[in-house]
């Protein structure tokens, strides 16, 4: 949004279903400069659209789901404005290697099933953004170029100062109402943890994030396991781990975790999935083991090697420079608005 601002447009945040205003989420926006649109003056979404969408030039919806709700509105009372979609995350790529990792037909055909939905819905929009480029090489192929544009995770680089002696603890970030999420805790947990924990038995595993299972809860205190779920300050956990990881066996689009980290210099090991499409270099500012075996060695030896942790910090610091900062997006944005012939 300030992007678009930037880009000289006057903004306006519509919410699809809840117009509750907060003083947490849309006083910090108004303050920006940002319109928001809430009860009582609106309530739904159409009512709002049929009044006021001749005002648009540019539309951008967030996630496919929403698309489906609104583009037909939108085509009818805004026909003028362009209309571009990020979806997050290409849906049925992420269930589709789950239910491949667990053998499951009737996984694959919901996977099927969202795939249809995905790709018509992204048919009726004027260009579908996204986050990683082998989402944008997948739905080049689908789509045709022209109509996809890559836009990067928005992540400056922001550096907590704590040295790697202030430092300790392993941690793993993430919500837990999403399932490559929760397997990749499992996996760590069972076939890797006990790895890393006979070289170093110093160690700990600090598992943050909301909405984890109950068996997540009942690992605390456990084989140095520390559950510390939701956290409030993002700076503050980042300042305290030595490095993250990012165990996912299957999953889709750029990860904010891992983009994250490296902006907060933090060191991160991952898998492929994890590290997928965001122009990261293994062994330069990141560190890749698909098997439990090659993540627990890389997990060890980064957690006792200062002078590898001091240079993965400065890659990863470097990486965010170029590929996630703000200056980065916004250039994105004008390029998107340029192809649009919005500017």
């Amino acid at each position: 949004m300030k992007a678009l601002q930037g880009n000289g447009y006057k903004v306006t945040f519509v919410p699809q279903d809840n117009f509750l205003w907060t003083k947490e989420f849309s006083s910090p926006l108004q303050r920006d400069g940002i319109e928001m649109i809430y009860h009582p003056f609106y309530s739904r979404f159409r009512p709002f659209i049929e009044a006021r969408g001749g005002e648009f030039d540019l539309i951008f919806i967030h996630r496919f789901q929403t698309a489906e709700r609104v583009v037909a509105d939108l085509r009818r009372h805004a026909p003028q404005a362009k209309i571009v979609m990020l979806n997050a995350d290409l849906h049925y790529l992420r269930e589709q290697r789950e239910a491949e990792l667990l053998n499951d037909e009737a996984k694959l055909a919901v996977a099927e099933q969202t795939k249809r939905r995905e790709l018509n819905v992204m048919g009726t929009v004027d260009l579908v953004l996204a986050h990683s480029t082998v989402e944008i090489d997948i739905l080049g192929k689908s789509l045709g170029a022209q109509c996809v544009h890559h836009l990067p995770l928005i992540h400056d680089p922001e550096p907590t100062p704590a040295s790697f002696s202030q430092r300790s603890g392993i941690g793993f970030l993430g919500g837990y109402g999403h399932p490559p999420n929760v397997d990749a805790v499992d996996w760590f947990v069972a076939k890797i943890w006990p790895l890393v924990r006979a070289e170093c038995p110093e160690a700990t595993f600090l598992i943050a994030g909301s909405k984890m299972p109950k068996r997540f809860k009942s690992l605390h205190g456990k084989r140095g396991i520390e559950v510390l779920g939701f956290i409030e300050s993002l700076p503050d956990y980042f300042n305290s781990i030595r490095l993250s990881i990012a165990p996912l066996r299957f999953g889709a689009g750029a990860k904010g975790k891992v983009a994250a980290s490296l902006a907060m210099g933090i060191p991160c090991v991952a898998t492929d999935i994890a590290a997928e499409g965001m122009g990261l270099d293994a062994g330069q500012n990141i560190l890749i083991g698909d098997s439990a075996e090659a993540f627990a060695a890389h997990v060890a030896k980064l957690y006792q090697d200062e002078a590898g942790w001091g240079a993965l910090r400065s890659a990863g610091l470097a990486f965010a420079e170029t590929s996630t900062s703000r200056k980065v997006v916004r250039n994105r944005i004008e390029s998107m608005l340029k192809r649009l012939s919005l500017r």
